[in-house]
């Protein structure tokens, strides 16, 4: 009878448990105001079977690694590795996501040397229709400034067309 019971052990410790990580679908990440995201911590939503007793699980790249406009798209690795040495990888990409319009803000300096540009232009091309009758002159010059926060801040939106009237 003990040897029976000997042979039962063998075999049942003798075989290893498969060790596998569940597939992660292909994620997304929204950036934030400067384009730019931090990868998460994909290990926490890993699901590794009981097949990997006492694993350790990596991810590649690490968590927190910044994504930006240079690496929009990453493939990221988990890994888990037994107590046994054996070890399984899930493979899955992160895409960043850019949902948020650009906002270009022209300091104060510039948009004042802007302005006086803008003037000269009118006043030239003012003086151009005064000159040559087959020109006519359209300029729409739009500025908003207020202050936000303490912070004064000025957009500007210039428009100069010129249309060539024909004489008869």
């Amino acid at each position: 009878m003990k040897k029976i019971l000997f042979f039962l052990v063998v075999i049942l410790c003798g075989c290893s448990p498969v060790c596998t990580i569940a597939q992660i679908s292909d994620q997304y990440v929204y950036v934030d105001q400067y384009c730019k995201a931090q990868l998460p911590d994909y290990k926490l939503q890993a699901k590794v079977t009981a097949g990997c007793f006492g694993y350790s699980l990596t991810q590649t790249p690490a968590p927190g690694t910044i994504l930006s406009a240079t690496n929009k798209v990453v493939t990221v690795t988990l890994k888990a590795t037994g107590t046994n040495g054996k070890s399984t990888s899930e493979t899955f990409r992160v895409t960043l996501l850019d949902t948020i319009t650009p906002r270009i803000t022209v300091p104060i300096a510039s948009v004042d040397e802007l302005l006086k540009k803008s003037q000269l232009l009118y006043d030239t091309a003012d003086r151009m229709v005064g000159m040559i009758d087959s020109v006519f002159t359209r300029n729409i010059l739009v500025v908003a400034s207020w202050d936000s926060a303490g912070v004064r801040q000025r957009f500007v939106s210039y428009t100069d067309t010129f249309d060539l009237a024909i004489l008869k």
